[in-house]
């Protein structure tokens, strides 16, 4: 019987079966891979999930996702819609609006993308660092003490210590360890069909959304595209599992709801008849009144879908994913840490759970009164000004502080020893430059006496609380500060680190310091002088030819050349600061006469120093 080899425990001793590869799967994987866990993630489609409609993220969301260093590729890929427009069934413009006056984001903070791009980038994120499986679904899952046996529908099986369902609203997972979907699902009565239509209208970066009561045709256009997608929701009793599953069903269904509209109506249903995209379900919350049982979780919409009408899916199921995998590092027990996950999350899912009353009576009035009711308020607050201040946006969607999981050490807790990193001590130097014994006694000192690449500094950084730099050839760009969650303090040699980003680091609230060399005590201990002492010794070994000669007397020859006299020479300096002037100094002492040139130079502060300033 095939058997999935059991893998080698890292830092945690703790390995981890994720069941869905959308939003919420590798979100939790790239967060506990982090925290030292042995995750593996299947994914019973054949590969990351391309295309779909546009999704947001938001408050907390934009947080997590900053802390994983994908801000950049997201702003990217932000669709950045302009305007959303309300019309009769005639098509008729009703009402134009931003759409932050409806959805209570925040422009120039929140980001839109498609959910296959989103996917895809968090794919790209951990492919290299988790376990996937496509083509994978569990069968069976049996917990015992000390684990939960697994069999595959491909008939394999593994042992896991712990099984993560974020396997979507229709959550296998859920089903096999909680029950049925219909004892968690609240169904909002209604239904959907979406797909992909030619852009007639020519839309770009808006959307166009038409009533009746109880009916719905929108346009969505993320971008500029030939393309855009087609939404019909329609008021309707609960469908069986049979009618979930039968596209030709649900094609006759939709049309003949729509059958009596006019504008672009029938143009669209023919198109619904032909799409190879078509993507249909109904409106429905899930409200679990627990998301854990035993050694199994839930996260993402396989726990506290909210629906679409919120817009915060995507956003619930990032910041879920980040809890949990936090509180799972934190405490040793996993009964504890699912609890702790729970407490933390429930009562920011019921907050944005409780959007969908805004978004039925925005999207979805079931009168014609409530439709007229509600483009009246839209004309109104159209009329209000954009709101462009940082601060704008539903509190809910920024209502969890997160700032104490940055605290949180590959398998360990906020509550540890300061970390502190020395980078390229090729010379096995910095211990020996300086005491020590104080940031020892409440600190950890690791030592890197090699260079690391970004990609290596991501995965050898991340519990460092401090990094200390003992040269320019360690950069600290953006998306490396972004991706080091614990990261407090950077200490920097002299007053400017070309390759830092200080914007970066200022925005995450990371402190930077230098060493100042003018200080009197580093006078005392001469390291000022180790740079125009090593200049000065390549001068001399190169005059001297210092190279060739003890390669020579190393062969057992002779000398063979006489080398230069420095007396009576030139020394050419750019540049009279503190090691230039020292370079003057040696150059007295060796009979030489100094010219000097930099662009705030003068003659004056050069002669003060025995050296005659020129010009280029």
């Amino acid at each position: 019987m095939p058997v999935v080899a059991v893998r080698k425990s890292l830092a945690n001793g703790r390995s981890i079966l994720i069941s869905g590869a959308s939003i919420a799967g590798p979100t939790l994987a790239f967060w506990l891979h982090r925290h030292g866990f042995d995750v593996t993630l299947i994914e019973k489609a054949s590969t990351v999930r391309g295309g779909g409609y546009p999704i947001d993220l938001r408050g907390n969301a934009m947080e997590v996702a900053e802390r994983m260093g994908l801000s950049e590729p997201l702003r990217a890929a932000h669709i950045d819609t302009r305007r959303l427009t309300f019309a009769d069934d005639r098509g008729r413009a009703m009402a134009s609006i931003q759409p932050e006056l409806i959805t209570g984001g925040r422009i120039g903070r929140d980001v839109e993308l498609p959910r296959g791009r989103l996917a895809t980038l968090l794919f790209e994120l951990t492919r290299e660092r988790i376990d996937y499986r496509f083509n994978s679904s569990i069968a069976s899952l049996v917990e015992n003490e000390s684990g939960v046996d697994v069999a595959f529908d491909d008939g394999t099986y593994g042992r896991f210590d712990l099984v993560i369902g974020t396997d979507g609203l229709h959550s296998n997972t859920r089903k096999l360890v909680f029950g049925p979907e219909h004892l968690f699902d609240r169904n909002i009565g209604f239904c959907f069909a979406g797909f992909e239509a030619p852009n007639t209208l020519g839309l770009s970066h808006e959307g166009l959304t038409a009533n009746r009561p109880g009916q719905m045709v929108a346009l969505y256009a993320p971008g500029s595209s030939e393309h855009v997608h087609v939404f019909f929701n329609l008021a309707h009793a609960a469908l069986t599992s049979e009618q979930l599953r039968d596209p030709v069903y649900q094609r006759r269904l939709v049309t003949d709801a729509f059958a009596d509209w006019g504008w672009l109506v029938p143009d669209l249903l023919r198109a619904l008849a032909v799409a190879d995209d078509l993507f249909f379900d109904e409106i429905k919350q899930i409200k679990m009144p627990r998301y854990s049982k035993g050694r199994v979780a839930l996260a993402g919409d396989a726990a506290y879908a909210p629906s679409f009408l919120t817009g915060t899916g995507t956003s619930l199921a990032m910041v879920g994913a980040y809890v949990l995998a936090s509180e799972l590092a934190q405490h040793a027990h996993h009964g504890e840490a699912f609890a702790a996950y729970e407490r933390v999350m429930r009562p920011f899912v019921a907050a944005n759970h409780a959007n969908l009353e805004k978004g039925l009576a925005t999207l979805m009035p079931m009168t014609q009164a409530a439709i007229e009711q509600r483009n009246q308020a839209l004309a109104e607050a159209a009329t209000q000004p954009a709101k462009t201040a940082p601060g704008t946006g539903r509190a809910e969607y920024s209502m969890l502080d997160l700032s104490g999981y940055l605290g949180i050490a590959a398998g360990g807790t906020a509550d540890r020893r300061p970390q502190v990193a020395i980078l390229d001590d090729y010379a096995g130097a910095a211990m020996g430059l300086a005491d020590w014994s104080s940031v020892r006694s409440s600190a950890d000192v690791t030592v890197f006496d090699h260079h690391l690449s970004e990609a290596e500094a991501v995965e050898a950084l991340q519990p460092f609380d401090v990094v200390c730099t003992l040269r320019e050839r360690m950069a600290f760009p953006r998306s490396l500060i972004e991706r080091l969650p614990n990261l407090k303090l950077i200490k920097i040699v002299g007053a400017s680190l070309p390759n830092l980003d200080l914007a970066a680091a200022s925005e995450r609230g990371i402190l930077v310091v230098h060493s100042d060399f003018a200080h009197p005590r580093f006078r005392i201990a001469g390291l000022g002088d180790a740079t125009p002492e090593l200049a000065w010794g390549l001068m001399m070994a190169t005059v001297r030819n210092l190279g060739e000669e003890h390669r020579h007397m190393r062969e057992g020859g002779w000398q063979s050349t006489t080398g230069s006299i420095l007396s009576g020479k030139t020394l050419g300096l750019l540049g009279l600061g503190r090691s230039g002037k020292r370079m003057a100094q040696y150059a007295k002492v060796f009979g030489m006469e100094v010219i000097a040139w930099s662009q705030n130079l003068t003659a004056d502060a050069a002669a003060a120093v025995g050296v005659r300033r020129v010009e280029k």
